[in-house]
């Protein structure tokens, strides 16, 4: 990919957000994931998870909302 190959995806422990993110790690994209809870599972996934809010996870330039839009931080 050219360019800056992250991408946030919020709500991404939902029903379609974790096959989400595993075609995204497959097709190269370097991704932060945004949940209110990280699934158990997560370790090894190749995905950097984060809370909402957080201010620890880096310039993301393309988002993915999967999230209800009153769960998105001020």
């Amino acid at each position: 990919m050219n360019g800056d190959s992250t991408v946030g995806v919020l709500g991404a422990a939902s029903l379609v957000g974790r096959p989400l993110l595993a075609r995204l790690v497959a097709a190269g994209w370097s991704v932060r994931a945004f949940s209110r809870r990280v699934p158990p599972s997560s370790a090894g996934d190749g995905v950097s998870w984060h809370a909402p809010g957080c201010t620890d996870a880096g310039f993301v330039p393309r988002w993915v909302a999967l999230c209800p839009l009153w769960a998105v931080p001020d």
